[in-house]
């Protein structure tokens, strides 16, 4: 189910259009869709000063060419007058909402609509969201990201572009087209998160076998720098400051592992 609480007095006016609602008493417009069931839900909620805020839930017909709004009225009494409540759903109203959220772009959060740069030639993509990116550069992060989403989604929900870039060499891109609501549903979803990665258990063995990489690379350099060739304690703290970034004051094996596993979280 993909919602969206609008408030916008425009966008809620043109909503219920031709009928007439009193824009100063909505406080919200809530708008829903099920693209597995194909029915919608949309509800009003009212403001008024010093009354329980209340919903009102709203059917619609298009049997006739246009829209009628349907109120069950029912009155509540406990010591104030709350305004109706009533629960409705739809299904010819499907199509009404989903144009609705599609045209004002209300129906996903996360994923954005695939966009051309300047100098881009190439086939007309802008039908596509973007899931994921990657290019050359990528670190740990996007690589642990890009397999996941190709695990996660059905080859033939998904298309993987490729473009050149003066930047980075390429860019690969997992698209879905627009008419697929639920593959769309599910990607914006799964990217509605508060951490970075997408699999956690996949990400951070990512991040520790590469720290395990930079800090044998570390060592190994160190070693051939410090073995054999007569430097003084302060000329091996200078070079392994400036090469590494490490001080070797106090429990310096300790400060490379940790040091290590940092480096890799920033690739």
């Amino acid at each position: 189910m993909q919602n969206v609480i609008v408030m916008n007095k425009n966008q809620i006016k043109e909503f219920f259009a031709p009928a007439q609602v009193n824009l100063p008493e909505i406080h919200h417009l809530y708008v829903a869709v099920d693209h597995e069931n194909k029915t919608a839900r949309f509800s009003v909620q009212f403001d008024y000063p010093g009354y329980h805020i209340p919903n009102v839930i709203y059917s619609a017909s298009e049997s006739y060419g246009y829209r009628e709004f349907a109120i069950d009225t029912e009155i509540e009494m406990h010591n104030l007058v709350y305004p109706e409540e009533m629960e409705a759903e739809k299904e010819d109203s499907y199509e009404f909402v989903l144009e609705f959220m599609k045209k004002h772009d209300l129906l996903y959060e996360k994923i954005q609509r695939w966009e051309s740069g300047e100098s881009y030639i190439g086939d007309d993509l802008s039908d596509y969201y973007v899931i994921v990116s990657k290019n050359r550069d990528s670190g740990i992060l996007e690589e642990s990201n890009w397999d996941y989403v190709i695990k996660t989604f059905d080859e033939k929900d998904i298309l993987i572009a490729h473009f050149n870039h003066w930047a980075v060499g390429w860019v690969e891109q997992i698209l879905i087209k627009e008419d697929n609501y639920l593959a769309l549903e599910k990607a914006d979803e799964m990217l509605d998160i508060d951490v970075p990665y997408l699999d956690e258990e996949d990400y951070y063995q990512r991040i520790s076998e590469r720290a395990g990489e930079i800090e044998e690379d570390m060592k190994k350099d160190l070693r051939n720098k410090f073995i054999g060739n007569g430097l003084t304690y302060s000329e091996k703290s200078e070079y392994a400051k400036r090469m590494w970034g490490l001080d070797l004051k106090g429990n310096y094996k300790e400060t490379i592992h940790e040091l290590s596993e940092r480096m890799a979280g920033e690739e």
